[in-house]
Protein backbone atom coordinates (compact mmCIF):
# COMPACT_ATOMS: atom_id res chain seq x y z
CA UNK A 1 0.00 0.00 0.00
CA UNK A 2 2.66 2.49 0.71
CA UNK A 3 4.89 1.53 -2.86
CA UNK A 4 1.15 2.53 -4.34
CA UNK A 5 0.35 5.82 -2.33
CA UNK A 6 -2.86 3.65 -1.15
CA UNK A 7 -4.70 5.59 -3.98
CA UNK A 8 -6.23 3.89 -7.38
CA UNK A 9 -7.73 7.08 -9.04
CA UNK A 10 -10.32 8.53 -6.69
CA UNK A 11 -10.27 5.82 -4.40
CA UNK A 12 -8.29 5.58 -1.08
CA UNK A 13 -7.14 1.95 -0.59
CA UNK A 14 -6.99 0.22 2.47
CA UNK A 15 -5.35 -3.13 3.17
CA UNK A 16 -7.36 -5.54 5.44
CA UNK A 17 -5.61 -8.31 7.36
CA UNK A 18 -7.63 -11.70 8.20
CA UNK A 19 -6.18 -14.84 9.74
CA UNK A 20 -7.42 -17.79 8.78
CA UNK A 21 -5.35 -19.51 11.71
CA UNK A 22 -7.62 -21.95 14.37
CA UNK A 23 -7.15 -22.11 17.74
CA UNK A 24 -4.06 -24.37 17.34
CA UNK A 25 -2.52 -21.44 15.32
CA UNK A 26 -3.17 -23.78 11.67
CA UNK A 27 -4.77 -22.93 9.21
CA UNK A 28 -8.07 -23.20 9.48
CA UNK A 29 -10.94 -24.46 6.45
CA UNK A 30 -13.65 -22.17 8.65
CA UNK A 31 -11.74 -18.89 9.58
CA UNK A 32 -11.08 -19.32 6.09
CA UNK A 33 -14.19 -19.31 4.78
CA UNK A 34 -15.23 -16.84 7.31
CA UNK A 35 -12.63 -14.17 5.92
CA UNK A 36 -13.43 -15.28 2.37
CA UNK A 37 -17.84 -14.22 3.88
CA UNK A 38 -16.88 -11.38 4.83
CA UNK A 39 -14.43 -10.09 2.00
CA UNK A 40 -17.29 -11.40 -0.62
CA UNK A 41 -20.29 -8.72 1.51
CA UNK A 42 -17.89 -5.99 1.34
CA UNK A 43 -18.79 -3.61 -1.36
CA UNK A 44 -15.76 -2.03 -1.30
CA UNK A 45 -13.37 -4.78 -1.63
CA UNK A 46 -11.46 -5.16 -5.18
CA UNK A 47 -9.43 -8.06 -4.58
CA UNK A 48 -8.33 -11.32 -2.10
CA UNK A 49 -4.72 -12.20 -1.78
CA UNK A 50 -4.47 -15.47 -0.12
CA UNK A 51 -4.73 -17.94 1.61
CA UNK A 52 -2.11 -19.50 3.57
CA UNK A 53 -2.65 -22.92 2.68
CA UNK A 54 -3.85 -25.29 0.15
CA UNK A 55 -6.85 -25.96 2.25
CA UNK A 56 -7.38 -22.42 3.52
CA UNK A 57 -7.46 -21.22 -0.34
CA UNK A 58 -9.65 -24.29 -1.21
CA UNK A 59 -12.01 -22.72 1.15
CA UNK A 60 -12.30 -18.99 0.18
CA UNK A 61 -11.98 -19.46 -3.21
CA UNK A 62 -15.66 -21.30 -3.51
CA UNK A 63 -16.97 -18.35 -1.61
CA UNK A 64 -15.10 -15.85 -3.84
CA UNK A 65 -16.41 -17.05 -7.02
CA UNK A 66 -19.91 -17.10 -6.16
CA UNK A 67 -19.10 -13.56 -4.63
CA UNK A 68 -17.56 -12.94 -7.94
CA UNK A 69 -14.21 -11.31 -6.43
CA UNK A 70 -11.04 -12.21 -7.59
CA UNK A 71 -8.75 -14.19 -5.39
CA UNK A 72 -5.03 -13.48 -6.14
CA UNK A 73 -3.22 -17.04 -4.79
CA UNK A 74 0.48 -16.60 -3.80
CA UNK A 75 0.72 -20.06 -2.25
CA UNK A 76 -1.38 -22.75 -3.73
CA UNK A 77 0.23 -24.58 -6.27
CA UNK A 78 -2.11 -27.64 -6.69
CA UNK A 79 -3.30 -28.03 -9.92
CA UNK A 80 -7.03 -28.69 -9.45
CA UNK A 81 -7.46 -24.87 -7.98
CA UNK A 82 -7.37 -23.44 -11.39
CA UNK A 83 -8.95 -26.46 -13.47
CA UNK A 84 -11.52 -27.99 -10.79
CA UNK A 85 -14.56 -27.03 -12.07
CA UNK A 86 -16.17 -27.33 -8.34
CA UNK A 87 -14.29 -23.63 -7.39
CA UNK A 88 -15.87 -21.94 -10.14
CA UNK A 89 -19.34 -23.04 -9.68
CA UNK A 90 -20.37 -19.74 -11.55
CA UNK A 91 -18.40 -20.61 -14.65
CA UNK A 92 -16.69 -17.51 -14.49
CA UNK A 93 -12.87 -17.14 -13.40
CA UNK A 94 -12.48 -15.39 -10.61
CA UNK A 95 -9.09 -17.58 -9.42
CA UNK A 96 -5.51 -16.58 -10.54
CA UNK A 97 -2.49 -17.96 -9.13
CA UNK A 98 0.50 -15.71 -8.93
CA UNK A 99 3.06 -18.80 -8.37
CA UNK A 100 4.17 -21.75 -10.47
CA UNK A 101 1.79 -24.77 -10.19
CA UNK A 102 2.82 -27.98 -9.90
CA UNK A 103 2.75 -29.07 -13.27
CA UNK A 104 5.37 -26.43 -14.08
CA UNK A 105 7.35 -27.54 -11.82
CA UNK A 106 6.80 -31.21 -13.56
CA UNK A 107 7.83 -29.65 -16.77
CA UNK A 108 11.07 -27.64 -14.93
CA UNK A 109 11.77 -31.01 -14.03
CA UNK A 110 12.10 -32.49 -17.14
CA UNK A 111 13.85 -29.58 -19.02
CA UNK A 112 16.68 -30.18 -16.55
CA UNK A 113 16.77 -33.55 -16.25
CA UNK A 114 17.15 -32.95 -20.09
CA UNK A 115 19.93 -30.18 -19.70
CA UNK A 116 21.78 -32.98 -17.54
CA UNK A 117 22.22 -35.21 -20.10
CA UNK A 118 19.63 -37.69 -19.09
CA UNK A 119 17.39 -40.02 -21.55
CA UNK A 120 15.72 -42.74 -19.54
CA UNK A 121 14.22 -41.88 -16.56
CA UNK A 122 12.05 -43.63 -14.15
CA UNK A 123 9.16 -41.80 -11.89
CA UNK A 124 8.46 -43.19 -8.42
CA UNK A 125 5.61 -41.23 -6.73
CA UNK A 126 4.23 -41.95 -3.15
CA UNK A 127 0.67 -42.60 -4.43
CA UNK A 128 -0.49 -39.27 -2.22
CA UNK A 129 -2.81 -36.25 -3.95
CA UNK A 130 0.19 -34.13 -3.78
CA UNK A 131 2.38 -36.71 -5.72
CA UNK A 132 0.35 -38.59 -8.47
CA UNK A 133 -0.71 -35.33 -10.39
CA UNK A 134 2.76 -34.18 -10.40
CA UNK A 135 4.62 -37.65 -11.27
CA UNK A 136 2.03 -37.74 -14.23
CA UNK A 137 2.16 -34.58 -15.38
CA UNK A 138 5.70 -35.50 -15.94
CA UNK A 139 5.52 -38.64 -17.34
CA UNK A 140 3.01 -36.66 -19.94
CA UNK A 141 5.56 -33.95 -20.48
CA UNK A 142 8.76 -36.20 -20.57
CA UNK A 143 9.04 -36.37 -24.41
CA UNK A 144 8.61 -33.81 -25.42
CA UNK A 145 12.19 -32.73 -23.56
CA UNK A 146 13.88 -35.55 -25.14
CA UNK A 147 13.31 -38.39 -22.06
CA UNK A 148 12.02 -41.89 -21.73
CA UNK A 149 10.25 -42.58 -19.14
CA UNK A 150 11.65 -46.45 -18.25
CA UNK A 151 8.87 -46.71 -15.59
CA UNK A 152 6.29 -45.57 -12.88
CA UNK A 153 6.52 -46.91 -9.84
CA UNK A 154 4.64 -46.65 -7.09
CA UNK A 155 5.91 -46.60 -3.36
CA UNK A 156 3.04 -45.69 -0.61
CA UNK A 157 4.02 -45.60 3.13
CA UNK A 158 4.07 -49.09 4.25
CA UNK A 159 5.80 -50.40 0.77
CA UNK A 160 9.44 -52.05 1.17
CA UNK A 161 11.63 -50.07 -0.13
CA UNK A 162 14.21 -52.36 -1.20
CA UNK A 163 11.86 -54.11 -3.80
CA UNK A 164 10.49 -50.83 -4.36
CA UNK A 165 14.00 -49.78 -5.67
CA UNK A 166 14.58 -53.10 -7.23
CA UNK A 167 11.28 -52.77 -9.90
CA UNK A 168 12.74 -49.62 -10.40
CA UNK A 169 16.57 -50.81 -11.29
CA UNK A 170 15.18 -53.14 -13.76
CA UNK A 171 14.39 -50.76 -15.83
CA UNK A 172 17.74 -49.26 -16.34
CA UNK A 173 16.90 -45.78 -16.06
CA UNK A 174 19.81 -42.99 -15.85
CA UNK A 175 17.68 -41.12 -13.63
CA UNK A 176 15.16 -41.35 -11.07
CA UNK A 177 12.70 -38.43 -10.00
CA UNK A 178 11.03 -39.10 -6.77
CA UNK A 179 7.69 -37.25 -6.29
CA UNK A 180 7.01 -37.80 -2.55
CA UNK A 181 5.70 -35.74 0.72
CA UNK A 182 7.03 -37.48 3.42
CA UNK A 183 10.63 -36.73 3.86
CA UNK A 184 11.33 -40.03 6.13
CA UNK A 185 10.05 -42.85 3.52
CA UNK A 186 11.53 -40.61 0.75
CA UNK A 187 14.80 -41.18 2.78
CA UNK A 188 14.31 -44.76 3.30
CA UNK A 189 13.52 -45.09 -0.91
CA UNK A 190 16.57 -42.90 -1.58
CA UNK A 191 18.81 -45.17 0.24
CA UNK A 192 18.10 -48.04 -1.12
CA UNK A 193 17.84 -46.54 -4.46
CA UNK A 194 21.07 -46.10 -4.02
CA UNK A 195 22.37 -49.18 -3.27
CA UNK A 196 19.85 -50.48 -6.97
CA UNK A 197 21.29 -47.65 -8.61
CA UNK A 198 24.61 -46.37 -7.84
CA UNK A 199 25.55 -44.51 -11.04
CA UNK A 200 21.90 -42.99 -11.63
CA UNK A 201 20.66 -39.71 -11.10
CA UNK A 202 18.08 -38.84 -8.46
CA UNK A 203 16.31 -35.56 -7.99
CA UNK A 204 13.21 -34.67 -5.80
CA UNK A 205 11.08 -31.46 -5.89
CA UNK A 206 10.38 -28.72 -3.66
CA UNK A 207 8.81 -31.08 -0.36
CA UNK A 208 12.50 -32.57 -0.13
CA UNK A 209 14.38 -29.43 -0.20
CA UNK A 210 15.21 -29.39 3.63
CA UNK A 211 17.96 -30.67 5.98
CA UNK A 212 15.98 -32.82 7.59
CA UNK A 213 15.61 -34.86 4.54
CA UNK A 214 19.69 -34.80 3.85
CA UNK A 215 19.76 -36.18 7.73
CA UNK A 216 17.26 -38.73 7.36
CA UNK A 217 18.70 -40.13 3.57
CA UNK A 218 22.51 -39.49 4.68
CA UNK A 219 25.31 -39.95 2.46
CA UNK A 220 22.81 -41.63 -0.09
CA UNK A 221 20.95 -37.82 -1.05
CA UNK A 222 24.82 -37.02 -1.65
CA UNK A 223 24.75 -35.25 -5.01
CA UNK A 224 20.95 -35.40 -5.55
CA UNK A 225 19.27 -32.99 -7.09
CA UNK A 226 16.32 -31.21 -6.02
CA UNK A 227 14.25 -27.38 -6.76
CA UNK A 228 11.49 -25.26 -5.75
CA UNK A 229 9.57 -22.65 -6.35
CA UNK A 230 10.92 -18.94 -6.87
CA UNK A 231 14.31 -17.70 -6.21
CA UNK A 232 16.83 -17.39 -3.33
CA UNK A 233 16.92 -13.81 -1.56
CA UNK A 234 20.47 -14.04 -1.40
CA UNK A 235 19.94 -14.28 -5.29
CA UNK A 236 17.16 -10.94 -5.66
CA UNK A 237 18.65 -8.40 -7.71
CA UNK A 238 17.53 -4.70 -8.87
CA UNK A 239 13.82 -3.77 -7.99
CA UNK A 240 13.59 -6.95 -5.83
CA UNK A 241 16.45 -6.50 -4.19
CA UNK A 242 15.36 -3.38 -3.49
CA UNK A 243 12.24 -4.57 -2.07
CA UNK A 244 13.57 -7.29 0.24
CA UNK A 245 16.12 -4.43 1.80
CA UNK A 246 13.00 -2.53 2.67
CA UNK A 247 10.95 -5.38 3.93
CA UNK A 248 14.15 -6.27 6.44
CA UNK A 249 14.17 -2.62 7.74
CA UNK A 250 10.57 -2.57 8.21
CA UNK A 251 10.08 -6.11 9.97
CA UNK A 252 13.64 -6.56 11.51
CA UNK A 253 13.45 -10.07 9.56
CA UNK A 254 13.57 -11.89 6.11
CA UNK A 255 10.36 -12.10 4.25
CA UNK A 256 8.85 -15.86 3.63
CA UNK A 257 10.29 -16.96 0.21
CA UNK A 258 6.62 -16.64 -0.90
CA UNK A 259 6.03 -13.03 0.59
CA UNK A 260 7.28 -11.97 -3.40
CA UNK A 261 4.17 -13.55 -4.57
CA UNK A 262 1.57 -12.11 -2.69
CA UNK A 263 3.27 -8.68 -3.44
CA UNK A 264 3.26 -8.90 -6.90
CA UNK A 265 -0.69 -10.29 -6.61
CA UNK A 266 -0.86 -6.79 -4.54
CA UNK A 267 0.30 -4.54 -7.09
CA UNK A 268 -1.72 -6.16 -10.01
CA UNK A 269 -4.95 -5.54 -7.74
CA UNK A 270 -3.97 -2.36 -7.79
CA UNK A 271 -3.07 -1.98 -11.18
CA UNK A 272 -5.78 -3.06 -12.30
CA UNK A 273 -8.23 -1.19 -9.80
CA UNK A 274 -6.47 1.89 -11.29
CA UNK A 275 -7.12 0.47 -14.94
CA UNK A 276 -10.53 0.08 -13.78
CA UNK A 277 -11.15 3.99 -12.66
CA UNK A 278 -14.47 4.22 -11.12
CA UNK A 279 -15.75 0.84 -11.92
CA UNK A 280 -13.15 -0.97 -9.52
CA UNK A 281 -15.45 -1.51 -7.16
CA UNK A 282 -17.85 -3.21 -9.96
CA UNK A 283 -16.46 -6.84 -9.86
CA UNK A 284 -17.09 -7.77 -13.16
CA UNK A 285 -15.37 -4.67 -14.54
CA UNK A 286 -12.36 -5.28 -12.23
CA UNK A 287 -12.15 -8.91 -13.37
CA UNK A 288 -11.89 -7.54 -16.62
CA UNK A 289 -9.61 -5.08 -15.41
CA UNK A 290 -7.01 -7.73 -14.12
CA UNK A 291 -7.23 -9.81 -16.97
CA UNK A 292 -5.93 -6.62 -19.21
CA UNK A 293 -3.25 -5.66 -16.89
CA UNK A 294 -1.77 -9.12 -16.32
CA UNK A 295 -0.74 -9.08 -20.03
CA UNK A 296 2.87 -8.83 -19.54
CA UNK A 297 2.92 -6.96 -16.23
CA UNK A 298 5.99 -5.41 -15.28
CA UNK A 299 6.44 -6.71 -11.30
CA UNK A 300 9.21 -8.06 -8.82
CA UNK A 301 8.96 -11.43 -10.31
CA UNK A 302 9.80 -10.41 -13.48
CA UNK A 303 7.62 -9.64 -16.55
CA UNK A 304 4.77 -12.19 -16.56
CA UNK A 305 0.95 -12.74 -17.73
CA UNK A 306 -1.66 -14.58 -16.62
CA UNK A 307 -2.89 -17.42 -19.17
CA UNK A 308 -6.49 -18.22 -20.10
CA UNK A 309 -6.10 -20.37 -16.88
CA UNK A 310 -5.73 -18.27 -15.04
CA UNK A 311 -1.85 -19.39 -14.53
CA UNK A 312 1.43 -17.64 -14.45
CA UNK A 313 3.50 -17.49 -16.76
CA UNK A 314 6.45 -16.28 -13.87
CA UNK A 315 7.88 -20.39 -13.88
CA UNK A 316 11.57 -20.01 -12.40
CA UNK A 317 12.49 -22.28 -10.28
CA UNK A 318 15.66 -23.22 -8.10
CA UNK A 319 17.81 -25.92 -9.09
CA UNK A 320 19.93 -26.96 -5.86
CA UNK A 321 22.19 -30.15 -5.26
CA UNK A 322 22.74 -31.92 -2.21
CA UNK A 323 26.60 -31.66 -0.71
CA UNK A 324 27.88 -32.19 2.86
CA UNK A 325 24.58 -32.41 4.06
CA UNK A 326 23.04 -28.98 2.43
CA UNK A 327 21.29 -27.99 -0.18
CA UNK A 328 23.61 -25.97 -2.71
CA UNK A 329 22.45 -23.29 -4.88
CA UNK A 330 23.05 -24.60 -8.74
CA UNK A 331 21.17 -22.38 -11.23
CA UNK A 332 18.21 -20.68 -11.98
CA UNK A 333 15.34 -22.78 -14.21
CA UNK A 334 13.27 -20.60 -16.18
Amino acid sequence: MEDADARAGRFALRYVPLNDAGADGKPDTSAAGANADRAGADKTAIAFVGASSRTATRAVALVLNRAKLALLAPADRGPDLTRDARYSPTGARTTFRLIPSELAQAEAAARWLSALGHGAVAVVDDGTTYATPIADAFAARAPAAGLRVTGRERAAKGDDPVQVAKRVAATSPGAVLLVALDEGEAAKIVTHLRTALPSATLMGLDALTSDDFLKAAGAAAEGMYAMFPGVPLDRYTGDTRGWLERYEARYGSEPHPYAVYAYDAATLAIAAARRAGDGATDRERMLQALRDVAKGYAGLLGTWSLDGDGETTAITHTAVQARGGHWIFSRLLG
